[in-house]
């Protein structure tokens, strides 16, 4: 995440096209990966939940 933070502070005239399409891009990148670090997070604690729920099932 920091990567797609510095590549999206590029040096240079953000009137130029191709530099503003490019920090835009690093911006819904990074607002990508967030999300799916988010996402990821909860498939792991569910996870985690259903393992203990499991667990505790066998140990009645």
């Amino acid at each position: 995440m920091r990567v797609i933070d510095q590549l999206s502070e590029v040096e240079g005239d953000r009137k130029n096209p191709e530099i503003q399409e490019f920090v835009d891009m690093m911006v819904q990148l990074g607002n990508f990966v967030n999300k799916m670090d988010k996402s990821v997070d909860l498939i792991v604690k569910a996870d985690e939940n259903w393992l203990f729920n499991s667990i505790f099932k066998l140990i009645r």
